[in-house]
Formats: C-alpha cells, sequence, structure tokens
C-alpha cells in the first residue's frame, strides 16, 4: 500500500520550487512566497512574515 499523509504541505520562494508544486497531489497545500512572478502554487504569500497567516488560512 502507498502511504498517504494527512496533510502536504509545499511552500517556496523561486522558480525552482515549481517542480515541487507540479509534483504534489491536488489536496496538498502550495504557497508561493514573493509576488511577480506566475506560480503553480495554489495561494501566494506576499512575504514570509505573512506566511504563518497563509498556514492559519489552510488550517495547519
Amino acid at each position: 500500500d502507498r502511504y498517504t499523509p494527512a496533510f502536504a504541505l509545499a511552500l517556496g520562494d523561486d522558480r525552482t520550487d515549481e517542480v515541487t508544486f507540479r509534483a504534489m497531489p491536488p489536496e496538498a497545500y502550495t504557497i508561493r512566497v514573493g509576488t511577480g512572478a506566475r506560480s503553480l502554487a495554489r495561494k501566494v504569500s506576499s512575504s514570509v512574515r505573512s506566511s504563518p497567516r497563509a498556514r492559519a488560512k489552510a488550517g495547519v
């Protein structure tokens, strides 16, 4: 059997993280930190300081 995590989260701040966002399952929470670039992440957080808010919205 394949292990299925109860929760999956990926945070990234540059283009190399897009590979991770693409690989995550659809139910995962993906957050791009920083603005100005297109992203495969489901959410965008303007800065590291605001990511606790993004995590709270995600239910983490």
